[in-house]
């Protein structure tokens, strides 16, 4: 089980963090980001190596992102390239707390679209 969660944290290690270039709003976006890739990152190299993780882990901030993003994408406030780089880091992201959510016996997020 835990082979799986490395090859996933594996994975998502290896994408490019997107870059904010120049826009405040993409950049705050960014910000939030990187702090919660850095939180389920973390939990998900504790899993990997056995170490105890935090009995609440929060999960709904994901779906908070995504609506973010899309706003971001709505607004104009960021091309298209840059979206589909975002977009891609985010999923990555989700994948990892679902298989963080499904190691601690949590339900699975759900993917809203």
């Amino acid at each position: 089980m835990q082979t799986k969660i490395k090859k996933i944290l594996e994975t998502h290690t290896k994408l490019k963090f997107p870059h904010p270039w120049g826009n405040e709003e993409l950049a705050n976006w960014l910000t939030d980001l990187s702090e919660l890739d850095g939180y389920y990152v973390g939990i998900a190299q504790s899993i990997a190596a056995g170490k105890p993780i935090p009995e609440q882990i929060e999960y709904e901030f994901l779906r908070t992102m995504k609506l973010d993003l899309q706003i971001l994408e709505e607004t104009g406030d960021i091309d298209k390239e840059t979206f589909n780089t975002c977009e891609k880091y985010l999923k990555s992201l989700e994948d990892l707390a679902a298989e963080v959510k499904k190691m601690t016996g949590q339900k699975t997020p759900s993917k809203g679209k």
